[in-house]
């Protein structure tokens, strides 16, 4: 789950496999001067990763640093109830789908 690298400042990691290399995957979470958050290279949107973000704050946007993952996994960002903006996805345009 979230891992907490300073007072602004979160990764959520996972194993991946790249081309039968251990690579990993990482996901940064930036509190940014407003109070909102900035995910980048958002993970998989799980209930329990959903909860560690939303305990946060509101997230205000969300990119993918890559065209290994498309830009619909990044709209679940922030999947809350409450009122807030909505996260409007960065991507390469070879990401697009």
């Amino acid at each position: 789950m979230l891992r907490k690298l300073d007072e602004t400042l979160w990764v959520d990691e996972r194993p991946l496999t790249f081309m039968g290399l251990a690579v990993g995957a990482r996901m940064t979470v930036v509190r940014l001067a407003d109070g909102a958050l900035w995910v980048h290279s958002p993970l998989r949107p799980t209930p329990e990763r959903r909860q560690a973000v939303e305990a946060l704050g509101p997230c205000a946007s969300s990119s993918l640093p890559t065209g290994s993952t498309t830009c619909s996994s990044a709209t679940g960002w922030p999947p809350t109830p409450r009122p807030a903006p909505t996260p409007r996805p960065a991507c390469p345009r070879s990401a697009r789908i």
